[in-house]
């Protein structure tokens, strides 16, 4: 296991980055992915909401999801929709 500290979101805009450009970095396009572990401080929703809809075949790449979150109003309006 690696841990990459890194800023992730759900687009390009340095100094964070998306998803598929880290993994692009890394050399790991197109590799399964067995844990995808995030702690990113209330932006969880944001990034999945991007994720699913501009790379859903990346979700399908992972095994496990573990995910820590920070419910606030605004994230439950945003799995309202």
């Amino acid at each position: 296991i690696k841990f990459h500290k890194l800023g992730l979101s759900g687009k390009d805009a340095p100094p964070l980055a998306s998803l598929p450009t880290i993994l692009a970095s890394l050399n790991h396009t197109g590799k399964e992915i067995t844990l995808f572990k995030i702690d990113i401080e209330g932006a969880e929703f944001e990034l999945f909401t991007e994720l699913f809809k501009s790379s859903p075949q990346l979700v399908r790449q992972m095994r496990q999801i573990l995910i820590e979150v920070r419910v606030q109003k605004q994230a439950i309006d945003i799995v309202d929709r």
